[in-house]
Order: structure tokens, then C-alpha cells, then sequence
């Protein structure tokens, strides 16, 4: 299974694979659950390409930026 954290920026993951990722971390209870609880809550969705980037944390947060999923407008064929 394709862990999206470990995408480097820019490069391109499906709603599906993202949201299937999330599943099984919560699921099984694994290292990275409350992340994949975070990106649930953005509702990707299972036919849309996203790639990854980083989004400013401005609300006090302990980082400085959260890993997010931008969604591609064209699909590469």
C-alpha cells in the first residue's frame, strides 16, 4: 500500500489510494492514525488526482506547516 507521506512534493496520488491508506492506519491502530484522521476530515475523493504540497500553519500549531493534498486539475494520461 502507498503511504502518501512519503510522496515527495508535487508528485500525484489518487482520492482512493489517500483515503485507503487512511482506513487501514485507523483501523488497525497504526503509527501515523491521527494523520490519517486529519485527512479524512479534507474528504478526498476516490476519482479526483491529487498531488502533494505543504499548507502554513498560522492557528498556533507546534509545526509550521501540515502536509495536504491539492487537487490536479488535469489527470496525466
Amino acid at each position: 500500500m502507498l503511504n502518501p507521506l512519503s510522496l515527495q512534493l508535487g508528485q500525484r496520488i489518487t482520492g482512493k489510494e489517500i483515503n485507503d491508506w487512511c482506513y487501514d492506519q485507523i483501523e488497525n491502530n497504526k503509527s501515523h492514525r491521527k494523520q490519517a484522521e486529519f485527512f479524512l476530515t479534507k474528504h478526498y475523493k476516490d476519482d479526483r488526482m491529487y498531488y502533494k504540497t505543504y499548507k502554513a500553519e498560522t492557528a498556533g500549531g507546534v509545526k509550521p506547516y501540515v502536509i495536504v493534498f491539492e487537487r490536479c486539475e488535469k489527470e496525466l494520461s
